[in-house]
């Protein structure tokens, strides 16, 4: 591949299946890759992204070759891999995190699953919950939400596609939140969601997050006046031999 053309290669192995996406800035014939794979006996799927932008990954993702869809079942759970959904890369880590998650949950609960992503986490809460209500601002990862909840026959869960700040106010206008869960990006979660979830009044908050600092940051806005207080802090070990690390953290309202 000429590098002007090819910015960047995305691998994933998942049951013996190879996902592929290529990022390129211009579409090229990828003939000779998929006869390479195809002599070596890859079971693969091939997926490409037009970027002409310096931000990775892109959207959409286009099927070139290959497996067509690459499924999974977790927790009860059964969802099609996209190859530029966010998923943890350590399966066993997860269900370790998924597991205690789960375990903060009863069936007389009304979630709030904000950065819901695709909404996997969301539907497995779905099935020890009241309801759930999932907020993601990414278009197709709502329409992968919306087909988890199709495929898997989910009555009491909703997602909503939109910016969390924005949601969480008109969400509390017809209803009430017991439990609000969070798993956002690195850079944490914005002031005004914060404020919207102060102003819901949870019973429990329980933050997933992948950096130290902007946890720290936004657990000192949450406990501030001692409205919630930390019941559990518990780091996992996401991405062994390197210096990152994964914490859950739930606070419960004083």
């Amino acid at each position: 591949f000429n590098y002007l053309v090819l910015k960047a290669i995305v691998i994933r192995q998942i049951n013996n299946i190879y996902i592929f996406n290529l990022i390129l800035t211009k579409k090229i014939n990828l003939i000779k890759l998929i006869i390479y794979l195809k002599l070596n006996k890859i079971n693969y799927a091939l997926y490409y992204c037009i970027n002409n932008k310096t931000n990775l990954p892109t959207y959409p993702a286009f099927f070139v070759d290959g497996v067509s869809s690459v499924d999974l079942t977790e927790f009860d759970i059964k969802y099609c891999v996209h190859p530029l959904f966010f998923m943890q890369v350590n399966n066993s880590v997860k269900k370790e995190v998924y597991n205690k998650i789960l375990s903060c949950v009863n069936s007389n609960m009304v979630v709030l699953d904000a950065y819901s992503g695709a909404g996997v986490l969301s539907a497995m809460i779905a099935k020890k919950s009241k309801y759930v209500y999932a907020i993601e601002i990414d278009r197709s990862a709502c329409d992968a939400c919306e087909q988890i909840i199709k495929i898997n026959k989910i009555k009491n869960m909703l997602s909503i596609c939109g910016d969390c700040a924005v949601e969480i106010k008109k969400l509390l206008d017809r209803t009430s939140i017991d439990v609000v869960v969070l798993d956002p990006a690195r850079k944490g979660v914005d002031e005004n969601s914060l404020a919207q979830i102060l102003n819901a009044k949870p019973l429990k908050i329980i933050y997933l997050s992948c950096n130290p600092a902007t946890l720290s940051r936004d657990i000192k806005i949450l406990t501030k006046n001692n409205k919630y207080k930390i019941t559990l802090i518990q780091p996992y070990d996401m991405f062994p031999q390197t210096s990152e690390v994964e914490t859950l953290c739930v606070l419960e309202k004083n």
